[in-house]
């Protein structure tokens, strides 16, 4: 299973990205904007493998209401 993140998300900062590479299968994380997600796919840094996959990650929504 993935390491989760438990980073706290600051209004207006750029969402963070899981990946495990399929070579040496470290886990990584990648901070990117929604335009630049997917292209180019991003390397291992490890290995620099170009074969690694994205994985599900946590999430949490900040709201004003409390319920």
């Amino acid at each position: 299973m993935a390491r989760r993140s438990t980073q706290m998300v600051e209004e207006g900062a750029m969402p963070v990205y899981e990946y495990q590479c399929l070579e040496c299968r470290a886990h990584f994380e990648r901070v990117e904007s929604i335009g630049e997600h997917g292209k180019p796919a991003p390397r291992c840094p490890k290995c620099k493998s170009a074969r690694v996959e994205q994985l599900l990650a946590q999430f949490f929504a900040l709201t004003g209401k409390k319920s």
